[in-house]
C-alpha cells in the first residue's frame, strides 16, 4: 500500500468538486474500502487507513483514543471475505496530542490482504464542501459510509481539525479516512459530537506533518503511483466536457422543438433560450477559469452551469 500524491499544488489553495463520474465513483469507492480497517479491543472499535501493506504486513494509521489501552487489539481488512485477524507486532506509536497513532500489524493467516492506493489530496477541504467519511458503525462487521459536508473549514476550539456534518456518522468512525468530493483524503475522524449534528476530523496537513515528523514513517515519502488518479483540475476538465455535451444535447433537442413550434405558428417559450444563454456563459467562464488554473473559481463557475442544466432538463 502506498498513498498516492494526488495535486502538488499548495495545500491551502485548492478547492474540492464532485468531479468523478457516477460509475468511476462508485468504482474508486468500492476500492477504497480495501483500505479501511476495522480495530477491536475488548471495550472499543474503530476504524483505521491502510498506510502501507506488503504481504502479511502492514502499517495502520487510527485515532489514539481507540487504541490507548493497548491490550488485545484485532484489525480486520474490510476488503477481506476470510475476516483474517491480524494482530499489533509493536508498541502503538501514539501522539495523543493529536489523538494519532499507527500501528505495525501482521496477519494470522497466509495470504496478502486486498489493498488499494489511497490518494490524498491536495488541500484542506473548504466551508461547504461535501466529504463522504468511511468507517465501522459498531454493530457489524460491514464497513459503512455517510456523507456529509465541511460547516467549519477550522475548528474554533483546535486549528487542527475540520467539522463536518456527521450525518449516520457512528462512534466506531473514529480513525477512519474523510474523503472529499473526489475520493482524496482531507482528514480523519477523531471525535463525535453529542451536543449537536457534527463531527471533527483532524486535518490532512497534521496528519502528515506526524506521519513524517514523529511518526518517522519513511515509507511514505517514497511516493509510488499504483493507480493514476485525477488531480482536481483534471477532475473539473473532465466535468466541464460532460457537461458540455449534456449542454449541446439539450440546445440541440430545444432547437428542434423550436424550429417544429415555429413552423407550426406556434410561440416558443422564451425562458428556455434564457436559460440555454445562460449555461453557455457559465460554461464559458468556467473555461477561461480552467484555463487559468483558477480552481475554486472554476469550480463555482461548474456548480452555477450544471444547476442550469438540472433547470433546462426539467423544461423538457
Amino acid at each position: 500500500m502506498r498513498f498516492v500524491k494526488a495535486m502538488t499544488v499548495p495545500i491551502a489553495t485548492l478547492a474540492v468538486a464532485p468531479v468523478l463520474l457516477h460509475a468511476q465513483m462508485f468504482a474508486r469507492f468500492e476500492a477504497l474500502t480495501r483500505a479501511v480497517v476495522r480495530i477491536d479491543l475488548p471495550n472499543e472499535v474503530g476504524s483505521g487507513i491502510v498506510l502501507h501493506q506488503d504481504g502479511a504486513f502492514a502499517v495502520i494509521l487510527t485515532a489514539n483514543h481507540v487504541v490507548n489501552s493497548n491490550e488485545n487489539i484485532s484489525v480486520y481488512f474490510f476488503g477481506d471475505p476470510l475476516k483474517t485477524r491480524w494482530t499489533v507486532q509493536n508498541p502503538v506509536d501514539s501522539l495523543p496530542l493529536y489523538d494519532l497513532a499507527m500501528l505495525r500489524i501482521k496477519s494470522t493467516g497466509t495470504g496478502p490482504a486486498p489493498q488499494t492506493p489511497i490518494l490524498i489530496a491536495g488541500a484542506n477541504p473548504e466551508e461547504g464542501s461535501p466529504v463522504r467519511a468511511i468507517g465501522h458503525d459498531g454493530n457489524n462487521f460491514w464497513i459503512h459510509s455517510a456523507d456529509g459536508k465541511v460547516v467549519r473549514a477550522t475548528d474554533s476550539n483546535d486549528p487542527a481539525l475540520f467539522r463536518f456534518t456527521k450525518t449516520n456518522v457512528a462512534k466506531g468512525y473514529s480513525g477512519g479516512p474523510v474523503f472529499n468530493s473526489n475520493l482524496e483524503l482531507v482528514g480523519m475522524t477523531v471525535q463525535i459530537s453529542k451536543s449537536d449534528d457534527l463531527a471533527k476530523a483532524l486535518k490532512l496537513e497534521t496528519i502528515l506533518d506526524v506521519i513524517r515528523g514523529p511518526f518517522g514513517f519513511a515509507e511514505l515519502n517514497r511516493l509510488k503511483v499504483a493507480e493514476k488518479g485525477s488531480s482536481a483540475l483534471e477532475g473539473l476538465r473532465e466535468r466541464y466536457e460532460q457537461i458540455s455535451r449534456s449542454e449541446k444535447a439539450l440546445t440541440e433537442f430545444f432547437g428542434r422543438r423550436k424550429k417544429e413550434a415555429q413552423s407550426r405558428g406556434f410561440p416558443f417559450r422564451g425562458d428556455i433560450d434564457l436559460k440555454i444563454a445562460d449555461t453557455e456563459a457559465q460554461l464559458a467562464s468556467a473555461k477561461r477559469f480552467l484555463d487559468g488554473k483558477q480552481t475554486p473559481s472554476a469550480q463555482k463557475a461548474l456548480d452555477a452551469a450544471e444547476q442550469s442544466l438540472k433547470s433546462l432538463e426539467a423544461m423538457k
